[in-house]
């Protein structure tokens, strides 16, 4: 689009921040440098940086001894005052740290009080000593702009590495929660943290994973058991102390360690070509479960406050991200595993129902002849009965067993035609009527008109007359049976509720298992294959709803059956 500039890369702007701060501070500390050096003749002055600090030097050197003859002193060498400051503690303030009629040292403080730099001032005029009064006031003035020159610079370029560090983190969490595999996730957390630390060399290590190391920048690194156990015990305790370990070739800093761990860190730096590395525990609340090494090439690569804390951070970041991947990963396994289940389960189901339909056609053919042929003998009639009604109730159970198998299979389409439901229910209730007479129950209708719902006709029949059937089945004599139904916005709630035995609390959760029957005496009176409910509630499911029941022990139960709500439709001509 006409008048947009493309934008600077994030990374690129805080490098040239960065850059230009670190230019600026030298630039001003060689202007007051110079300033002091020309209000002091024949002075030799400049700044050195101390502390974690990269090196800041700036100095100048007067001219004016080359004017005043060949008997003037020569100012000392830039390394001869080099030579002579010793590493000095400041005693408060702006007070010099070393003052002589040569030497004027004194110390520039960030706003913690920590001395950053020195500023020192070298003489070759016995005449014009620094001790002077008037030209001690003078350095300490110029060192007061020195110290504020140095803490704009240092506050500029903390606040840049805060940010820096800080848009690191945010990648860090950003390609860890986009996708809940870690091992996917690793290359891009990887370039993240290398950018954002500026270090050649970043490795993530999962101890879920075993011994080996995942990162990147570095081979895989061959290490005996028993230095990954001590490097794993030493990142726990780092994790129990929620802290960071700073390893230099002459140097550990950060925690108490013992010679053998020192040893072990050693060998692992010194296989991945690291010469100064921040080790850091990953882990999730009590628990430490993998480790962050960032490392620099440099032996010399010191860890500023900032990194260290950011870099614990992000350990708890990446921890809570491995904790949501094994969490995640393990909820996938077990889903697999149960749809694994079920379809094997399934799949018996349908084969042990195939099976058996062949061999009990043959017998139902033969109980027809044989009542057919020898109806005249009353042994006969009295044999016969019982085994017919025994081959009915499996061709129930077969059925059963069949409808099961079919309403549960995951690949077969979803049911979205129309259906009324009051004319299911109707029938349900039409088709139990003359059982519940026998049972001397009641069954009432409150089923709400017009109302249409998306299913399967036949499923839905049957799931409302296992409802019907099943609550005229364990009511009381004398007792009612209620069918009916409400909507609830894009939902229909269809309810049977009877007033007989009811369920106790601990059966409740097994109800709608295949072949459960609750264990309770009355309950067991009643005839039944404990497959029933289990339909409902794979037509339930399969038709996007749910079954739900409440009951109490001789108070009766409520099954309610959630279907989606459908619009009816349109006759047509309409």
């Amino acid at each position: 689009m006409e008048g947009v500039l493309p934008a600077a890369a994030p990374e690129d702007v805080l490098l040239e921040l960065e850059e230009r701060s670190r230019h600026l501070l030298l630039e001003g500390l060689a202007l007051i440098v110079d300033g002091l050096v020309v209000a002091l003749p024949r002075a030799r002055a400049g700044v050195v940086s101390t502390g974690l600090e990269p090196a800041l030097l700036a100095h100048a050197t007067s001219e004016c001894d080359e004017l005043d003859g060949p008997a003037s002193p020569r100012p000392p060498s830039l390394e001869e005052v080099l030579a002579r400051l010793a590493p000095t503690t400041a005693e408060g303030g702006g007070s010099a740290a070393r003052l002589t009629p040569d030497l004027c040292v004194l110390p520039l403080r960030d706003r913690s009080g920590g001395v950053r730099a020195r500023l020192f001032v070298a003489s070759g005029d016995p005449g014009t000593p620094l001790t002077a009064v008037a030209v001690h006031a003078l350095v300490t003035a110029y060192a007061a702009h020195a110290e504020r020159e140095l803490r704009g610079s240092l506050e500029q370029q903390q606040l840049d590495e805060q940010v820096r560090l800080a848009e690191a983190a945010r990648e860090v969490v950003r390609r860890v929660t986009a996708r809940m595999d870690l091992t996917a996730s690793v290359p891009a957390v990887v370039t993240a943290l290398r950018e954002g630390f500026r270090v050649a060399t970043v490795l993530v290590r999962e101890y879920a994973d075993g011994p080996g190391v995942r990162g990147q920048g570095t081979d895989p690194i061959p290490a005996s058991a028993r230095e990954v156990r001590i490097v794993r015990e030493l990142c726990a305790r780092l994790w129990a102390t929620q802290r960071v370990l700073a390893v230099r070739p002459d140097d550990v800093q950060g925690a108490a360690v013992s010679a053998e761990e020192v040893a072990a860190l050693r060998h692992f730096t010194d296989a991945a070509g690291i010469g100064s590395a921040l080790l850091v525990p990953v882990g999730f609340r009590d628990r430490c479960t993998g480790q962050l090494t960032l490392g620099d090439v440099s032996p010399d690569r010191t860890w500023s406050p900032n990194e260290s804390e950011m870099a614990l951070e992000i350990g708890r970041d990446l921890g809570r991200a491995m904790r949501n991947a094994s969490s995640f990963a393990r909820e996938q396994r077990l889903t697999a595993e149960m749809r694994a289940v079920e379809a094997e389960k399934s799949s018996l189901i349908a084969t042990v129902s195939h099976e058996l339909r062949g061999p009990l056609a043959a017998i139902v053919g033969h109980l027809e002849l044989l009542s057919t042929t020898g109806a005249g003998s009353d042994d006969l009639r009295r044999a016969l009965a019982p085994m017919g009604r025994g081959t009915a109730r499996l061709q129930r159970v077969i059925n059963d067993l069949t409808l099961l198998s079919r309403v549960g299979d995951p690949a077969a389409p979803p049911p979205v035609a129309a259906v009324d439901l009051g004319r299911l229910g109707q029938e349900a209730v039409e088709l139990q009527r003359a059982t519940a007479q026998l049972a001397g129950v009641e069954i009432r209708t409150a089923l709400a008109d017009d109302v249409w719902v998306r299913g399967d006709a036949a499923e839905l029949d049957r799931a409302l007359s296992n409802l019907l059937a099943n609550a005229v089945k364990y009511g009381r004599e004398g007792g009612r049976v209620e069918l009916g139904s409400t909507v609830h916005g894009e939902e229909v709630v269809v309810w049977c509720r009877d007033d007989g035995i009811g369920i106790a609390p601990e059966y409740l959760p097994h109800l709608f298992t295949e072949f459960y029957r609750a264990a309770d005496p009355h309950a067991l009176e009643r005839k039944g294959t404990g497959l029933g409910l289990a339909i409902v509630q794979r037509i339930a499911r399969r038709h996007g709803g749910r079954v739900e029941v409440s009951s109490r022990p001789g108070k009766g139960s409520e099954f309610r059956l959630y279907l989606r709500a459908a619009p009816a439709p349109v006759a047509p001509g309409a």
